[in-house]
């Protein structure tokens, strides 16, 4: 299938005098509602009167609703434009000759194209010529269910790569664009001058120039993204990947090492590692070793400096299991990859409420979570895991600053890789240590109270706010309400 679609002369000549060809807004003054193109389906320009032919085509994208000014901040001179105040008063324009009250819209439509292709003037085309109807009356676009008719777009370059495995620097050239599509969505800074460049000049030669920059633009993203606590999502980081080292100078390498100098010491980009931490990291995951340990720890009695250095070489034996000498993981709740010195070894239920036997069910009973927020944000109960999904918890929302806010958001909703069956019950504790109310409990669980201690559950009326019938270890029989009754669920190991 494929789509045609009036096109705005300006727009158009603009983006072709610049050769913008990826990440490029075709926008519409009010939502189209797209939704039977999909990905890689054509999408062809109509230059408006007087020309009335086919300048070019893209490849689409995606279709988002989203207001000017973020529309501005993701797809910078991609939107045909050279000023947000250019696209707001083309806007204007459109809105102002159409009879529809369009300012009653606070949203425009994007299309968003990549691989865009402008034609020279002799190469235009008259649909027509080939079988195309294309009314003057369309004024949206139309839909065609029918081959590419002109039997263009991107089967040659997609030729070309299948036969020319990627190099090194194409590699490089991949992810740094990813990069700016990732401090976009997970920090909202959307480096459009970087994207540009990078697009323009090419990976490798863009890292260097940055590498060799003293601007102050260049050291303000640089910034932001220190402040946002994201030194993965910055082109120093990349530099500094073994992968991509062969490809920079020492000098090149020294100067992504010193911008990321405060970071240093969590992405161990020094390899200063003392030799007792490389022989915790070199070995392997030892089970026996373990269980042993787990046994010194549960016959001391007092947290001694012994202690102390057993609980270290407990969180050294799980970070084996958990990062098997690699040297980097994802946090189990933002889901997002980090140096496994950004990453601790959590324990999902509280380890210090945990019994021997569940010390020793390591497997289900642990995972990482990442320094840069997540560790906390779940042992103090601002997120737990419910069903398989992190849940801000509204409790706590009274008592949250606008950057924790901003965070919990972008985490929220998020599916937990790590619930499953056996981890389930260890949540689920986890949940009702900080949204009691929340609970659906079933009859033969054990609860404790604090007035009341440990009982049993033996009836239960009601669906979403529940009453339950307990008894208690004194025989004595009571009914109480989950969402009053300061309940604490019993998880016995199986």
């Amino acid at each position: 299938m494929f789509a045609i679609a009036p096109t705005d002369l300006d727009w158009y000549k603009f983006l072709k005098n610049n050769q913008i060809h990826g990440n490029v807004n075709f926008w519409t003054p009010t939502p189209w509602g797209i939704k039977r193109l999909n990905s890689g389906d054509k999408f062809f320009f109509m230059l408006k009167s007087p020309i009335r032919k086919l300048g070019g085509y893209g490849t689409f994208d995606l279709y988002e609703e989203i207001n000017e000014e973020t529309a501005w901040q993701k797809y910078s001179l991609g939107n045909g434009c050279k000023t947000l105040k250019d696209m707001q008063s083309r806007l204007s324009r459109y809105r102002e000759g159409n009879p529809i009250n369009l300012n009653q819209y606070d949203k425009i439509g994007c299309i968003i194209l990549n691989d865009v292709v402008y034609w020279d003037e002799s190469d235009y085309k008259i649909p027509e010529e080939y079988n195309i109807s294309f009314p003057n009356q369309v004024v949206k676009l139309k839909y065609f269910h029918t081959p590419d008719p002109f039997n263009l777009g991107n089967d040659k370059i997609i030729e070309t790569k299948a036969k020319v495995p990627p190099t090194l620097e194409d590699e490089l050239h991949e992810e740094m664009e990813l990069l700016y599509k990732r401090a976009g969505e997970e920090t909202n800074y959307w480096g459009n001058r970087y994207l540009q460049a990078v697009r323009r000049n090419g990976g490798l030669k863009t890292a260097k120039k940055m590498l060799h920059s003293k601007t102050s633009g260049q050291r303000a993203g640089l910034d932001r993204l220190l402040k946002a606590g994201r030194p993965e999502l910055t082109l120093e980081y990349l530099v500094l990947k073994s992968k991509y080292r062969t490809l920079f100078t020492n000098e090149e390498i020294n100067v992504a090492k010193e911008r990321l100098k405060s970071f240093e010491s969590d992405l161990n980009i020094q390899g200063n590692t003392g030799k007792n931490q490389e022989k915790i990291e070199e070995d392997s995951f030892n089970e026996s070793d373990y269980n042993k340990l787990i046994d010194d720890l549960e016959n001391e009695n007092n947290l001694d400096n012994t202690t102390v250095g057993t609980s270290r070489r407990e969180q050294g034996l799980l970070r084996r299991y958990l990062f098997n000498n690699n040297e980097f993981s994802r946090c189990g709740i933002c889901n997002h990859e980090y140096p496994v010195n950004m990453l601790v070894a959590a324990h999902i239920k509280k380890r210090a409420s945990c019994t021997t036997k569940e010390c020793l069910d390591y497997k289900n009973i642990t995972m990482p979570m990442c320094k840069m927020g997540c560790d906390d944000l779940y042992e103090k109960g601002y997120i737990y895991v419910e069903d398989g999904k992190i849940i801000r918890n509204p409790e706590k929302e009274s008592s949250i600053t606008p950057k924790i806010r901003h965070y919990l958001v972008s985490i929220g909703d998020k599916k937990c890789n790590y619930y499953n069956q056996k981890t389930k019950r260890y949540f689920n504790w986890h949940r009702s240590k900080f949204k009691i109310d929340t609970i659906q409990y079933s009859e033969g669980d054990k609860i404790r109270h604090s007035e009341y201690g440990i009982g049993k559950i033996t009836a239960i009326s009601g669906q979403r706010n529940q009453k339950l019938t307990i008894i208690f270890e004194d025989q004595t029989t009571r009914n109480m309400m989950v969402n009053i009754a300061k309940l604490e669920l019993i998880i016995d190991s199986e």
